[in-house]
């Protein structure tokens, strides 16, 4: 399963990051049978693949707008998305969580993204 490995990759970077301040979650939008997920389906995923960051589910969809390939999304402490990726490329993510996290309070690490 491509989404594993690719959760898998994130989680790595998140322990790397996390004591940097990365706050980090998965969000699950449907099984393995492409159902809605149930909150037992996420616990038995998150225990299964020994994940660290925390499993949020989406049985109504709200999130599949971002796509329904891998999608990661990094904000800035305001909430301003500073990078989107649908893709599975976790060195490219890595790099703009590292930018942001080095970027000062207030700072965008992107400022296209951020209108400036």
């Amino acid at each position: 399963m491509a989404c594993a490995k690719f959760i898998g990759q994130m989680d790595d970077i998140y322990e790397d990051l996390k004591d940097e301040g990365l706050e980090a979650w998965v969000i699950i939008i449907n099984d393995q049978n492409a159902e809605p997920p149930t909150k037992e389906f996420c616990k038995a995923y998150k225990e299964g693949y020994d994940l660290k960051m925390r499993i949020l589910y989406d049985p109504n969809l709200v999130t599949a707008i971002y796509g329904d390939k891998e999608t990661s999304i990094v904000t800035n402490e305001s909430g301003v998305i500073v990078h989107e990726a649908h893709s599975d490329l976790p060195e490219v993510i890595r790099k703009a969580i590292e930018d942001e996290l080095a970027a000062d309070y207030g700072e965008c690490s992107n400022p296209a993204a951020c209108g400036e």
